[in-house]
C-alpha cells in the first residue's frame, strides 16, 4: 500500500483542526481570565504576529503567561504589553499606545496587542 498525498480538502481540514486544538490549548492555559480570553488572545496574536497556530501556541503557553495576565488585569488603560526577551526570560513593558512598541521591539520580543484581544472578545 503506497503513501498518498493529501487533497486540498484534507489539508484544509487538517489546518482547521490544528488551529482549533491550539486555540483550545491557549484557552485552557489562560482560564483564570475567563473561558473566552485565551481563545481571543490566540486569534489576536496569530493575526498580529502573522504566525501559524503552533508557533502562536508555543509563544503564549510558556513563561510569558503571568506577564500577560497581570497586564490585562489593568483594564482599558493598557493597549498592550511588550515582552522584551532577556536571555531565557521576558521583561514586560506595559504600553499605553502600540506605536512605541514597534520602535522598541526587536526580533525576539513579543507585543501582545490588547486592543485586538478586546475586538476578538467583542468589547
Amino acid at each position: 500500500m503506497g503513501a498518498g498525498f493529501l487533497t486540498k480538502d484534507q489539508k484544509a481540514k487538517q489546518r482547521e483542526r490544528t488551529i482549533e486544538n491550539a486555540a483550545q490549548g491557549v484557552s485552557e492555559f489562560y482560564i483564570e481570565l475567563g473561558p473566552d480570553f485565551g481563545r481571543a488572545l490566540f486569534f489576536a496574536c496569530m493575526r498580529v504576529w502573522a504566525s501559524g497556530a503552533s508557533t502562536t501556541l508555543m509563544r503564549l503557553n510558556n513563561e510569558v503567561r503571568p506577564h500577560i495576565v497581570n497586564a490585562f488585569k489593568y483594564g482599558e488603560d493598557i493597549a498592550g504589553v511588550l515582552l522584551k526577551k532577556n536571555g531565557f526570560e521576558f521583561t514586560p513593558i506595559y504600553m499605553t499606545t502600540p506605536q512605541l512598541a514597534d520602535k522598541l521591539a526587536s526580533r525576539a520580543d513579543l507585543y501582545v496587542d490588547f486592543r485586538e484581544v478586546r475586538k476578538e472578545l467583542g468589547l
